[in-house]
């Protein structure tokens, strides 16, 4: 066998899309157009509305201009109990396809068919986040005085002053002011 060939048990094209269409071994759906702003939240929520049948996930794949998703039902899980959803899995199964409006009041819709892939087990891993590593905040270097405790030294040193000068004043003698009712000095013997 060469490298290309992987082995006799590749499915084909039909193969794979007969089994996503088995409600027992599990549907597997594809919207192939898919917006950038839409998420796998409002897909999955649409499906659930449908009631189809128990979502088991969504899958998004991002293509260069848009996304791809793949809605993967439960085995067993799809709604074989309610009309419309057997219906709908019929047209389905014969090659049709739903165009399904995902928001009330507005014209869009996305054009639903049987998945062609291969219904992976697990959901697409996302990248690693790159390496991050946390630094501190940058030191810096006090080079001047903090404005607020320069204005406090400020208010400190107006009261010191205030102190010195009533220290001053007690210690000289007290002289008499001069018998005048316009005395200056009157307020400085009350320090």
């Amino acid at each position: 066998m060469s490298a290309k060939q992987t082995s006799t048990s590749k499915l084909t094209r039909e193969q794979i899309r007969e089994q996503n269409s088995d409600p027992n071994h599990g549907v597997s759906l594809c919207i192939p157009r898919v917006f950038s702003n839409i998420t796998y939240r409002q897909i999955f929520k649409v499906m659930c509305d449908a009631r189809l049948g128990f979502v088991e996930r969504v899958d998004v794949i991002r293509t260069k201009d848009h996304k791809r998703a793949y809605i993967h039902f439960k085995a067993g899980g799809w709604n074989m109990r309610d009309k419309f959803a057997r219906e709908t899995l019929t047209a389905l199964q014969e090659g049709d396809h739903l165009e399904m409006l995902y928001e009330d009041g507005k014209p869009w819709f996305w054009k639903v068919v049987i998945s062609d892939s291969v219904r992976p087990s697990e959901a697409p891993k996302m990248k690693p986040r790159p390496n991050i590593t946390r630094v501190g905040r940058k030191k810096t270097l006090d080079l001047g005085d903090d404005p607020i405790a320069s204005r406090v030294r400020e208010h400190n040193k107006g009261v010191d002053i205030k102190a010195e000068v009533s220290e001053e004043l007690s210690g000289l003698k007290k002289e008499t002011p001069p018998p005048e009712a316009n005395n200056q000095f009157a307020s400085l013997s009350t320090l």
